[in-house]
Order: C-alpha cells, then sequence, then structure tokens
C-alpha cells in the first residue's frame, strides 16, 4: 500500500461491486474516451505523438480540478456554457467520423447538465432529437 501511495479504508462486502464499478467508470472509461477523441484529432489532422500527450495533459489538468474544487466547480465545457450550437456540431461531428460514440456522447450529456447544476433538459431533448 505504502508504496503505491494508497490509503487503506474498509468497504463492506455488500458494496464491494460499488467500489469495483466506481474503478471501472473512472479507469477504463477515461481510457476509451481519451481512445476515441485521439482518433477524432487524427482526423483533424493532429499527429499521434503530439494528441496523446496533450489529452493526457487535459485529463490530468481534469484530475487534479475534480481533486480540489469537485465534480462541479471542475466540469467545464459547452454544457456549462449552455452552448447547444457546439453540442449540435460536435453530434453533427460524430455522425460523421465517430457514429458508434453518439449514444455514448449523447447518454453523458444529462448527468453533465445535472452536475453543472442547469436546467435544460427540454432544451437537451430537442438537440439529441436532430
Amino acid at each position: 500500500m505504502k508504496l503505491l501511495r494508497g490509503v487503506a479504508f474498509p468497504v463492506r462486502a455488500s458494496r464491494k461491486d460499488l467500489y469495483h464499478l466506481a474503478a471501472f467508470l473512472t479507469c477504463p472509461t477515461v481510457v476509451t474516451l481519451m481512445e476515441c477523441a485521439a482518433r477524432l484529432l487524427k482526423e483533424a489532422g493532429v499527429p499521434g505523438r503530439i494528441a496523446r500527450p496533450m489529452l493526457a495533459q487535459f485529463v490530468a489538468e481534469t484530475a487534479k480540478n475534480f481533486a480540489a474544487l469537485g465534480g462541479q466547480q471542475a466540469l467545464t465545457g459547452p454544457v456549462v456554457r449552455r452552448d447547444w450550437v457546439t453540442i449540435r456540431k460536435h453530434l453533427a461531428a460524430l455522425r460523421r467520423f465517430s457514429p458508434d460514440f453518439v449514444p455514448a456522447y449523447s447518454a453523458l450529456l444529462r448527468p453533465m447538465l445535472e452536475l453543472a447544476g442547469q436546467a435544460g433538459r427540454g432544451k437537451l431533448r430537442k438537440v439529441l432529437a436532430r
């Protein structure tokens, strides 16, 4: 534990599935999102040798902000700004370059909106319906 600089804490046996799920939602999901982002950057003309370190820096800074500020204050982007035009552009680009990712992007918008403390579910439904 000391080598990993971890902190020991008890987890009830009945809640270990939640512990594992939390780790799953974080680690392999972030890697999957980063890989999708790297492919989109490649489509945009960004070389992989630049895209991967750039994305790693984005994630590292985001993780630092999350640890220091909490989720709501660390959250950035078009959902926080209620920038529906950009979200529509994102969906159009995904439909063209990574259509398999459209459902994941759409599904992530809802909890982002909630985390941002934003009203606008009706508007989100309209954006997703297009």
